[in-house]
């Protein structure tokens, strides 16, 4: 059987190819003879469209229309229209108005989250913190003395003795 030559193999690859192009598209590859053509010479001469781009500027412009359309829409008046927001002076310079509120000081935020804090503590204990004399209490001097009450923890040897104890009932649960 005589070999075929690598051309032959690649133009029963192209044939296939177009074959599956026309069974999936519907039409043949070879069918759009709009898109070149060839020359005297049998140069292959391939069709082509270009659009010029528009210059940036031209696409800046429109894409700020259609934000200043979007901002009508939603905000029912234009972006340009009172120029309540702006102002030129009589040598052209543009002026932006603006209102500033004054912030609060961190004392007046800090004050407010210790009332909150308060608010808080009175909610779930039923007492305020600032009832007098409950915790602590000042000396003649005005030192603070915070009252607090400590509990003589269990001595080890005691916990040693109540674990023992438990495993010993279940020990005599478990085996009898």
């Amino acid at each position: 059987m005589p070999t075929r030559s690598n051309q032959e193999k690649l133009e029963d690859s192209l044939a296939e190819v177009k074959r599956l192009y026309e069974q999936k598209y519907g039409e043949s590859v070879d069918n759009d003879k709009e898109d070149f053509e060839y020359d005297d010479d049998g140069t292959l001469w391939i069709k082509s469209v270009t659009v010029p781009a528009r210059p940036v500027q031209e696409k800046l412009e429109v894409m700020l229309a259609e934000v200043k359309d979007l901002y009508e829409q939603k905000y029912g008046k234009s972006v340009d229209s009172d120029g309540e927001d702006f102002e030129y002076d009589e040598d052209g310079t543009l002026w932006v108005r603006s209102i500033t509120m004054p912030a609060r000081s961190n004392q007046e935020k800090l004050e407010d989250l210790l009332a909150e804090v308060k608010g808080l503590y009175k909610q779930k204990y039923g007492e305020s913190v600032d009832d007098e004399g409950r915790d602590f209490e000042y000396d003649e001097d005005g030192t603070l003395w915070v009252k607090s009450i400590t509990m003589p923890s269990r001595p080890n040897q005691e916990k040693l003795e109540d674990m023992l104890s438990e495993v010993k009932a279940l020990y005599a649960q478990k085996y009898g």
